[in-house]
């Protein structure tokens, strides 16, 4: 049998068990070998419902009676299963990152037929069998910011009446609140910030129960999160962080631990911003303009004349500081998009559409001299890779 090094070595790194089926749930490889005897016939129907579904979730979860758990992962015309382990993941910090279903016992073979491996926390494991498949974790964090979403949505219809008619009467305190301190977060001047943080990090006058709390909170970790992507932060970074906080808000059991945690964040979001604020007012508007502005056909001249410059200043400036041209900057922001693009099986036309480019011919060329790969051989490369 073919057993290729990547996916052995997998296998050794993570000493977890690795089973490759094809589209018609037929095993093609395993590592060890001998794992195919741990799984029991009786499993395959729960395979093939997982297969069929086509989950929103980047991995489905199987877990039996005794704790035991198989990851399931799709991956083109592939279910790669890892697995059985333990773990004592909670399963509400699972959900962002997978779909949960149990399966009977008998699905696995007996315990001393059947190794298992101890994983502390398995969305660690999940992240990086994700990462090793498609070298990034933007459709995890999109996958994630989706779910956040509906997390608010839940919370705006879960408030009782008399709930939202106490948010009114502090309205005006909360929207000076907060305006004040996202103006300060946004200048990312720390000292600013903590002088602001030494009065308070809750608006006068509302009421502090730990719910109550906990929820503002996370309107606070949600709107920070937003102006530093506004202010030219990593939105993977910013979301990341977000969703960070957030869990770990929810895990506080005192308003004491709920507060520095918010004022954590706020000092975090704040130094993160300061260091983009480190660029000239000038090149940090400009940074600002072509992130916001990916999916245009973007042009010296026209953003130039965007901020009042000549084209030979602008790129004097942008280039003293950057240390690359300005259309070196636009192309590396196009292709790195482009990227995450074509892992998400985004078409070609599609994605060189998306990214202002009218000529297919010239994005792929622009692409091949970036990447070392055309659109097509990147987009089907990982399977090579793996397989």
């Amino acid at each position: 049998m073919y057993r290729h090094p990547l996916l052995e070595s997998l296998h050794i790194c993570f000493t977890l068990p690795i089973v490759v089926l094809d589209n018609d749930l037929d095993m093609l490889k395993a590592y060890p070998f001998q794992q195919v005897s741990c799984l029991q016939s009786d499993l395959k129907p729960h395979l093939d419902k997982v297969w069929r579904q086509k989950s929103l979730f980047p991995f489905t979860l199987l877990r039996t009676p005794k704790g035991q758990m198989l990851a399931l992962y799709p991956f083109q015309n592939y279910l790669f299963i890892f697995g059985p382990f333990w773990s004592a993941s909670p399963a509400q910090t699972l959900r962002p990152l997978a779909d949960l279903a149990y399966i009977p016992q008998h699905c696995l073979a007996q315990e001393g037929l059947c190794p298992c491996q101890h994983i502390s926390d398995v969305g660690h494991l999940l992240h990086l069998i994700h990462y090793f498949f498609t070298g990034h974790l933007h459709l995890m964090e999109q996958d994630q910011e989706s779910l956040t979403q509906e997390i608010f949505e839940d919370i705006r219809k879960e408030l009782s009446e008399s709930l939202i008619q106490q948010c009114n009467l502090y309205e005006d305190q909360h929207f000076d609140f907060e305006f004040h301190l996202l103006e300060s977060v946004k200048k990312g001047d720390l000292k600013e910030v903590r002088s602001f943080l030494s009065q308070s990090v809750t608006p006068k006058g509302v009421t502090k129960d730990l719910r109550s709390e906990k929820n503002y909170s996370i309107l606070i970790f949600e709107k920070l999160s937003q102006l530093a992507i506004s202010m030219g932060v990593d939105p993977v970074y910013a979301h990341h962080t977000r969703d960070y906080y957030m869990s770990k808000c929810e895990a506080c059991l005192n308003i004491h631990d709920v507060l520095a945690l918010r004022e954590s964040a706020i000092i975090l979001f704040t130094q993160k911003i300061g260091r983009i604020n480190n660029h000239s007012y000038t090149v940090a508007k400009i940074l600002r303009y072509i992130h916001q502005n990916l999916s245009q056909k973007l042009m010296v001249e026209d953003i130039a004349k965007q901020f009042n410059f000549s084209e030979s200043t602008i790129r004097k400036l942008f280039r003293k500081e950057m240390n690359c041209s300005l259309q070196q900057y636009i192309s590396q922001k196009k292709m790195e998009e482009a990227k995450v693009m074509l892992r998400n099986q985004n078409n070609v036309t599609e994605v060189s559409n998306s990214l202002g480019y009218a000529d297919l011919a010239h994005f792929s060329r622009t692409f091949k001299a970036h990447v070392g790969l055309s659109p097509k051989q990147y987009q089907r490369s990982p399977i090579k890779d793996i397989l």
